[in-house]
């Protein structure tokens, strides 16, 4: 919702007196963030008022429990309190801090508190009271406080608990003589005070311990004993400040307690306990309390109970969903686990598998619950299949992470369908890219066969904000499919400001300024322009930045780089246009910075290892000396990866990336300056712009978040405005525009329709599966429209879009035959596609000889070639391989067959770069060499093989093959995938090895393994923390020691032995 309706309450309880409230709140909260913005003496005194104001009205409402008016004026209270200065004497700044938390907490907002803590501990602990004993006693029941609710550590409650027990010691000694020194008629009084915040700091100490392990049981109970004592200690004897405080601190440990794992989640399940014990003790990241959407999502949104069998989490960005998830994974397993029960767990990238799968073996694993990742290749290589053919006593996994076209793939294979080992959780990450432009259509296909075949299955959706959350629940689960979405429509997880950068000035003299942009979510504005930065006799001048009517981007992309220039002691990103800008935008911050003095260990690592797999003279090296990352599809993903960890850690200064990393931005940024708010070919749908603004600005952070957008002239601040205003609109299957488009393009056989929309073929797959399950070609055609109805396109299609794609579907089924059905499901391909491939495989003569790796990937043999020119002759790989360019030509399938042999064999990118793009320069060659084999290769290429293996006229004779020789050829496609040569080398790849010491290590590894195709995941990692540094080396690499190959190890892998 407009910030400005969260000010609302207050304003329409006191119309005269808060005239401007708003205005005033919000440019106090961008004076926080920006230096040129600042608050006379008047707007001080204003907000003092306001404040006050607000306190009466929390007061008069403060009886009212879980009424919304009242969490909204707490929310509101908190805003204005956070802004001001805490008073300078140490007890009234005592008591106004307890106050400000426990208004903080019923407001919702624990999570900004704790923040507001953290920035101001200096100011708590750097000034003492007086050493008299009722002084020292609140002081201390203060810090203990602090403590319970920073909580960044188990530690942190035992020192809150050992806060209040120096208070039992000291008493002893203190007591006494306070009493004495007053006189007779004092001394009740004081005695009454003292027993009061007796009973207040064991209340406290009653928190932390609870907060540890969850005892006592009944510590609502005996916190309302000692708080009613307290109160009533300090009404005796007319105590008002101390018994308002009190009154204040009873709804904030109700809360406290209530916001906990262990009350959230008691008398659940067996695991979930074993994982609250393990996440409130573990040293790193521990968890002790959720956050409102968490906590609303157990309780109100009944995540834990068997009513509902498809759930959509409808919640901003940030507010914990992959926690939400896991404790649904949790449950699931627990009732599941008997029949072998299992999770998939979706995403939509490769990089998305690895953070996520990461994440889940750190959570979950320590439990018992045992995590998998599959490849994002659209095959099953055999290691894969070992996994997934495994012995129902021995379960190598609970949880599999893995992409929508994998999963589907194993769904196809009956892999979670059958009772002994049934697939029954599906958890959708990123759930909104239902409508993106090409793979939407593919996670609806997968959600709508699972939901057909998988009849254990439930699912969980987790999704930033989306208007028809309830529908998308009821396709999947009709009557038991439930929404999450939160009842304080104000709430977000983060502050955040959101502007349009524009530059004043002349010549080489100009300054960048900011104009903060109205928006309907939770953002501040002003109606001046903000002054964010100035430039005296700059290298470029202001023309060259801004203004004129051009519509090239270049402009905005320098502005961006000379904005995040003055960003220096901030972890930042700027998003821009395309692979090339991000080398342009980097290279202008790194002029405008001075050399750093000391380079992070860890910055110096990844340099390492950059320099070894890039070149020397690859410009991220020099990058990296200054802090500045760069993050495209012209990186190998391992880079992309130790970049990415490096910026999570605050390594990084600024990272320069292209708007597709919208979805794996999970680490903490405080500023995004957006170049470009456009994808290739298209602007980026409002929910993605969302996406990323609900990742600026996290708690962790100690600024509010910014985002700025970049504009090359006046007139597109208009552009920009509406842009940031739209709201996302319902979510639409994908299904519809493909209709639209076909329709209007008057297309009819959808035959030939694959060859102009290679997307359709993920619907033309659907068909033929549904066709190869069908008993009969007229049972299926009777089912077709039953089936139709299943996905969520259909439903949402008018009567003539229906009748279209109803009756040409049914066109398309009765041209298929029974085995081309078949064969395009193994495969992925159309049925179109397969009869292509079979002709021209019958037309290659190949045999089994060829498909011997040594043979297949060598520049001595043919085979290789013939199946490259087989792959461009299908529609669904053709598309990506002819992207593949050195200058402005398209390599032909020679030098594509020899590129992969090349990468296959283990050279290094930056000679496949010279030899393949030597028409470039030596960075282009590199971007693009990278960009063929990330982007291209490993996903087209490894596709291909993987299909025209399974195909009549392969020379292959699978039905002959022992179980291990089916290993070794479904691991073909692997070798592409991953760049390497042999079995055990994909097998150490698979488990984060760095590809220049895979086949070393993985010879080592097979020299100690009689098979190596059982060995799991976690026996290879404990395989490898056993290797001696001198086993790491690469002779070819010398710039790097074994250590260090070791310590990048372990950073892909986030190993956790």
């Amino acid at each position: 919702m407009k910030i400005i309706n969260k000010y609302s309450v207050l304003e329409e309880s006191y119309p005269d007196l808060l005239d401007g409230a708003n205005q005033l709140v919000q440019k106090a909260k961008i004076s926080e963030r920006f230096k040129n913005i600042s608050l006379n003496e008047s707007d001080i005194e204003e907000l003092e008022t306001i404040k006050e104001i607000c306190e009466i009205s929390i007061i008069e409402r403060w009886n009212a429990g879980e009424d919304e008016e009242l969490k909204t004026l707490c929310s509101v209270y908190y805003d204005i309190a956070s802004l001001l200065e805490l008073p300078k004497d140490p007890i009234l700044r005592v008591f106004e801090c307890i106050k400000l938390i426990a208004i903080s907490y019923v407001g919702e907002s624990w999570h900004l508190v704790k923040k507001f803590l953290k920035n101001n501990q200096n100011e708590f602990f750097d000034s003492k009271v007086d050493d008299v004993w009722n002084k020292k006693l609140l002081e201390n029941i203060f810090f203990a406080l602090y403590y319970t609710v920073k909580k960044d550590s188990w530690e942190d409650l035992k020192l809150a608990s050992k806060y209040i027990s120096s208070l039992r010691e000291r008493q002893k000694e203190l007591e006494i003589d306070y009493l004495e020194a007053l006189d007779l008629n004092e001394k009740k009084p004081a005695a009454a005070e003292l027993i009061s915040l007796y009973h207040l700091a064991k209340s406290v100490d009653l928190l932390a311990v609870y907060l540890i392990d969850g005892s006592p049981n009944n510590v609502l109970d005996q916190l309302r004993y000692h708080l009613s004592q307290s109160e009533q200690y300090a009404q005796e004897f007319n105590d008002y400040s101390l018994s308002l405080l009190i009154q204040y601190f009873e709804p904030f440990s109700d809360k406290i307690v209530k916001n906990s794992l262990w009350y959230i989640t008691r008398g659940t399940y067996q695991r979930i306990d074993k994982f609250n014990e393990y996440v409130t003790k573990r040293e790193n990241d521990p968890i002790f309390e959720l956050l409102y959407p968490q906590r609303e999502a157990i309780l109100k949104g009944r995540l834990l109970d068997d009513a509902y069998d498809a759930i959509v989490v409808n919640l901003p960005t940030s507010s914990g969903k992959t926690l939400i998830a896991e404790y649904r994974i949790l449950k699931a397993i627990n009732q599941f686990s008997e029949q072998g029960g299992w999770v998939a767990y979706v995403v939509p990238t490769r990089a998305l598998v690895n953070q996520i799968a990461t994440q889940l073996k750190r959570d979950l694993q320590p439990v018992g619950i045992k995590v998998e990742k599959l490849s994002g290749a659209l095959d099953i290589d055999g290691f894969e299949d070992s996994l997934l053919t495994e012995d129902t006593n021995h379960r190598q996994f609970d949880v599999l992470v893995t992409t929508y076209e994998k999963l589907q793939i194993l769904i196809r294979r009956e892999v979670g369908t059958k009772a002994e080992r049934p697939l029954v959780l599906v958890v959708v990450d990123e759930a909104h890219n239902l409508e993106e432009e090409t793979r939407g259509i593919a996670l609806e296909l997968l959600l709508t066969l699972i939901k057909k075949e998988c009849n254990k299955a439930n699912f969980l959706l987790l999704t930033p904000e989306i208007k028809n959350s309830d529908e998308i629940a009821k396709w999947l689960g009709a009557e038991r499919g439930s929404q999450i979405h939160l009842g304080l429509n104000w709430w977000q997880p983060n502050e955040r400001i959101i502007g349009a950068v524009s530059v004043e000035g002349s010549g080489r003299n100009f300054s960048i300024l900011l104009n903060t942009l109205f928006t309907e979510k939770g953002t501040y504005e002003v109606s001046d322009k903000i002054l964010m930065t100035s430039f005296e006799n700059a290298a470029v001048t202001k023309s060259s930045l801004f203004g004129g009517s051009t519509k090239s981007a270049g402009r905005k992309t320098i502005l961006s780089a000379y904005l995040a220039s003055s960003f220096i002691d901030e972890n930042s990103i700027v998003l821009v246009g395309t692979p090339e800008d991000t080398f342009t935008v980097a290279e202008s911050i790194w002029s405008l910075w001075g050399n750093n003095d000391k380079i992070d260990n860890e910055v110096q690592l990844v340099k390492k290892y950059v320099s070894a797999e890039l070149g020397s003279e690859f410009p991220l090296n020099k990058f990296l000396d200054k802090g500045i990352g760069i993050h495209s599809s012209t990186l190998p993903e391992d880079i992309k990866f130790l970049i990415e960890d490096l910026m999570s850690k605050g390594k990084l200064r600024v990272l320069v990336a292209t708007t597709t990393i919208a979805q794996g931005i999970n680490f903490p940024v405080t500023s995004v300056i957006m170049a470009s708010y456009s994808y290739p070919f298209k602007r980026m749908p409002v929910r993605d712009f969302w996406n990323i603004v609900g990742r600026v600005g996290r708690t962790s952070q100690k600024n509010i978040g910014f985002v700025g957008i970049t504009l090359k002239n006046d007139a597109e601040l208009d552009t920009v405005a509406q842009y940031v205003l739209r709201a996302a609109d319902d979510l639409k299957s994908r299904l519809i525009d493909m209709v639209k488009e076909a329709m209007n393009n008057g297309f009819q056989n959808f035959e030939k329709l694959i060859y102009f929309e290679p997307h359709w073929t993920n619907l033309l797959q659907f068909i033929s599966h549904l066709h190869k399950q069908a008993e009969s070609l007229d049972q299926f055609l009777a089912s077709l429209e039953i089936d139709l109805q299943s996905t969520l396109g259909y439903k949402q299609l008018d009567e003539p879009q229906k009748k279209f794609i109803r009756e040409n579907l049914r066109q398309y089924a009765k041209n298929i035959k029974p085995a081309e059905a078949t064969l395009s499901d193994a495969t992925r391909f159309s049925t179109i596609s397969v009869r292509t491939l079979i002709s021209g495989l019958g037309r290659e003569k190949l045999v089994s000889s060829d498909w011997d790796s040594k043979r297949l990937f060598s520049n001595q043999n043919s085979s290789l070639n013939k199946l490259v020119g087989l792959m461009l002759s299908t529609p669904e790989v053709r598309q990506q391989l002819e992207e593949i360019k050195s200058g402005d030509s398209v390599l032909d399938r020679t030098s594509i067959s020899r590129l992969i042999t090349d990468w296959v064999s283990g050279e290094t990118i930056e000679k496949i770069a010279q030899k393949y793009f030597a028409e470039d320069s030596s960075q282009k060659s590199i971007e693009k060499c990278t960009k063929a084999i990330y982007r291209n290769i490993t996903n087209a290429a490894t596709w291909g093989l993987a299909g025209l293996q399974k195909l009549p006229n392969s020379g292959l004779e699978w039905d002959s093959l022992s179980d291990i020789d089916k290993r070794r050829l479904s691991n073909l496609p692997a070798m592409i995938h991953y760049g390497v040569n042999s079995d055990e080398a994909i097998l150490m790849r698979k488990n984060n090895v760095p590809r220049s010491i895979a086949s070393r290590i993985g010879k080592l590894f097979d020299s100690s393994n009689s098979n190596i195709y059982s060995a799991t995941s976690d026996e290879v990692t404990s395989w490898l923390h056993t290797l001696k540094d001198d086993q790491w080396s690469n002779p070819d690499t010398s710039n790097i020691s074994g250590n260090e190959y070791k310590m990048i190890w372990k950073k892909l892998s986030g190993s956790f032995v």
